[in-house]
């Protein structure tokens, strides 16, 4: 975390449950409990907010004035700290009181035809913040329905006062029942895993509105129910243009590993919608000359639906496509001036069904170019739109085990923020030799948190839910890569019990595998990474595959897959262009 990031007190409210109010029905205990698990991960182990400035009260059974007075001797107790952060996820209602009009916060506590009196009044929270911080800076997430309401109430005597509201004062908020995640809180935690590289180290309350703008626009479209930003108290401060949360996408800090110093040939493979068309794909291609800005600069090389919406290309023939698409982006170089010599990286953005495809052994590819990986659904969860009910668009397998998004609701904001946490580490650990292989187990890891690790995943290794709890503890969050015994099956029966998709939702970057026969193999895999440097790994597999093509017979070279997936590295498929934020009435 930038040294020039703030510490935060956080206060947690809401719930998922609301056992006095059959209106509510539990419709989203779902998406709203996982919103809370959200909001906890990145400021315990992204900001590593300490427990005891954490005050988490939601799903909390107290009534309001309880509550109330449990936060203001919390806030008592940490009076050192300048910043105030209130994160609300759940109901917002808006009551008439004596021809006017209330906004209130619903909890637990809160009775059917007794909203006033048992849920959170906006104003007396307001009111308890400002009596006991009144020196303070008050900032108000509220993910609920008509949060805008909420601006007129939040006037306080404290330094000053900012809300981010999930929706105007007009318009409902939006969780579907089988969401991970409320539509908002994973937007805005995508927005935070990510960052952007055209800002500073730390983003503001302004910047992040507009990251969230697009984000959302991108996925919903015109049916997007808008975020707002308000600053209702302002007095010593402008809260909006403070520097607030660590941009991890910000490129002036720290070198960037993984990119590299010559262009890079993007492109993504995807399977055609049509049901007659299985096992045909569209193919797009750029020549991307840069990722340091928000949208990747570079040109659209080729797109098989705009050549021929027809006839896309069968599996057999996309190894000549892929060639092909090389020289053309070879000879783009030389007219422009920036390449002498064809040693461009080239990612390939893939299906799982065709990750073990030797795409990197067509001709001289794999030889000539750093040759990797990375998943499709994995990126697209980040890319695609979604339903109008806030589901993501994708599906992960084929036939009777197809997956619905809801299973594609694994690779959201919180995938995204630990593969980003992920390879941030990876980058601080660029120059340093990777250490011996652990064996995928159920024990914390040892060793300092700073160091990069990486892990032998065999038949052997645990599956299910204790091993998914494994992936995800703050205890393993240094694991960066695994090296699989097998390759991963091309249409798992089931995606519980899957190793290789539980490593892509815990946003494991860097996995390699063998395409060819286990046995032989085997010794070679555990001892790849013995001594080399983490940021010389896609080099050293181009390496290895030069050896291979020079020697007859058997060569673990031929068979070697490097997934390398940097969540920062966007192709250009959804413009990431931040829009103005309208003014506010």
């Amino acid at each position: 975390m930038p040294a020039s990031a703030p510490s935060f007190l956080l206060l947690l409210l809401g719930a998922s449950r609301f056992p006095n109010s059959p209106r509510f029905a539990d419709k989203q205990q779902r998406p709203f409990a996982g919103s809370r698990d959200l909001v906890l991960r990145y400021f315990q182990e992204s900001l590593q907010v300490p427990s005891s400035r954490i005050k988490n009260l939601f799903d909390s059974q107290l009534p309001p004035e309880s509550q109330l007075r449990e936060i203001e001797e919390f806030i008592c107790k940490n009076r050192d700290i300048q910043q105030i952060i209130t994160y609300y996820i759940g109901h917002g209602l808006e009551l008439d009181v004596a021809n006017e009009r209330e906004y209130v916060l619903a909890c637990a506590a809160t009775m059917e035809g007794r909203e006033l009196k048992s849920s959170i009044n906006i104003r007396e929270l307001v009111e308890t913040l400002s009596y006991v911080g009144r020196t303070k800076d008050l900032t108000f997430f509220l993910d609920s329905c008509f949060a805008g309401q909420a601006a007129a109430p939040l006037q306080g005597q404290c330094r000053s006062i900012a809300l981010f509201a999930a929706s105007s004062s007009l318009d409902q908020a939006r969780a579907a029942p089988d969401a991970e995640h409320t539509e908002f809180t994973g937007g805005l935690f995508e927005c935070l895993a990510l960052g952007d590289a055209e800002h500073g180290p730390n983003l503001t309350l302004s910047e992040l509105c507009t990251l969230v703008r697009a984000k959302l626009e991108a996925q919903c479209g015109e049916d997007v129910v808008r975020p707002e930003l308000h600053v209702p108290s302002q007095r010593h401060s402008e809260p909006q243009h403070t520097p607030l949360f660590p941009n991890p996408g910000f490129r002036g800090a720290l070198p960037i590993a993984d990119e590299p110093a010559v262009p890079c040939l993007l492109v993504q493979i995807e399977p055609t919608t049509k049901a007659r068309q299985r096992r045909r794909y569209r193919v797009r291609a750029w020549l991307v000359t840069s990722f340091a800005r928000t949208t990747p600069q570079g040109d659209l090389l080729f797109d098989s639906e705009e050549e021929n919406s027809d006839q896309p290309i069968v599996k057999d023939k996309i190894g000549e496509v892929l060639m092909q698409l090389r020289g053309i982006a070879a000879d783009a170089l030389r007219r422009k001036g920036i390449l002498d010599r064809p040693d461009f990286w080239v990612e390939l953005i893939l299906p799982r069904e065709l990750l073990n495809e030797p795409f990197d052994q067509h001709s001289t590819l794999g030889v000539e170019h750093p040759v990797v990986v990375r998943c499709l659904e994995r990126l697209r969860a980040l890319q695609m739109p979604r339903t109008k009910a806030g589901q993501l668009k994708i599906q992960l397998g084929r036939g009777r085990n197809r997956q619905s998004s809801t299973a594609a609701g694994s690779f959201m904001a919180d995938a995204a923020l630990r593969q980003a946490g992920r390879f941030q580490l990876l980058k601080t650990q660029q120059d340093k030799p990777c250490p011996p292989l652990i064996e995928l187990g159920l024990s914390p890891l040892s060793g300092p948190p700073s160091a990069a690790v990486a892990a032998w995943v065999c038949q052997k290794s645990p599956t299910g839910p204790r091993v998914w709890n494994w992936l995800i503890d703050a205890s393993t969050e240094s694991l960066v890569c695994a090296v699989l015994d097998e390759a991963p099956s091309e249409q798992p029966q089931s995606m519980q019990g899957d190793i290789f998709h539980d490593l892509l939702r815990a946003g494991v970057p860097v996995m390699l595998w063998s395409r060819g026969s286990q046995g032989i193999n085997t010794q070679a895999l555990r001892q790849f990474l013995t001594q080399m440097i983490w940021g010389e790994i896609p080099e050293r597999v181009r390496k290895t595959r030069r050896e291979a093509s020079m020697q007859q017979g058997a060569h673990f070279g031929r068979d070697i897959t490097l997934l390398w997936d940097d969540p920062q590295r966007m192709p250009p498929i959804v413009p990431l262009v931040e829009p103005s934020l309208p003014k506010q009435e």
